[in-house]
């Protein structure tokens, strides 16, 4: 088992950020960034592509950043995956990326990241998961509000008020009757 990871420490990792730009309506140009993990121990990046829902991909290899792809037909949805290597072996590939080409507007693609929609998914449902707790408490609170108004009983109810108005209430009326008594 050893041997499986003997010299895994010197394999570079997938390139970075890859990217498609259409320079006609038969070629596009793909371009990446150097690896994050040992950018300096690549010896060659393999390129594959094909037309979109096509089994068999296009294999091409190269020691630069960069490689233009030609002999495309208008109008298609191709995809491109690519990797770093050396003698070591070769890094995972990367995401796949799906670019059009056109028969009369050149469109210029970005990298798809799966991560983004993922994160906006989850920020999505966290927003929506708080949303509908709140609307439940508030409902919940103005249900019960709402049946204890409709549940009155009519035995005696206790209310708790202020004591110093209960004085002061109590004073009014006593010297309205001890005014009303003198008179």
């Amino acid at each position: 088992l050893q041997c499986f990871h003997s010299g895994q420490e010197t394999l570079p990792s997938p390139p970075l950020h890859p990217r498609v730009r259409l320079t006609s309506n038969h070629s596009a140009l793909l371009t990446w960034d150097a690896p994050a993990k040992n950018p300096a121990l690549v010896e060659l990046y393999r390129i594959y592509y094909r037309e979109k829902g096509v089994r068999e991909s296009n294999i091409h290899d190269t020691q630069k950043r960069m490689f233009e792809i030609n002999n495309l037909e208008p109008g298609k949805l191709y995809e491109v995956v690519l990797k770093s290597g050396n003698a070591k072996g070769t890094s995972h590939l990367t995401p796949p990326i799906v670019f059009a080409t056109s028969s009369q507007v050149l469109i210029e693609t970005s990298f798809y990241r799966a991560e983004t929609n993922l994160t906006a998914i989850i920020i999505f449902l966290v927003v929506f998961i708080i949303a509908a707790t709140v609307t439940v408490v508030i409902f919940v609170k103005r249900r019960n509000l709402c049946l204890a108004f409709k549940h009155k009983s009519n035995t005696m109810s206790v209310y708790f008020e202020n004591p110093f108005m209960n004085l002061q209430n109590i004073q009014e009326v006593q010297t309205s009757h001890t005014g009303s008594a003198t008179n």
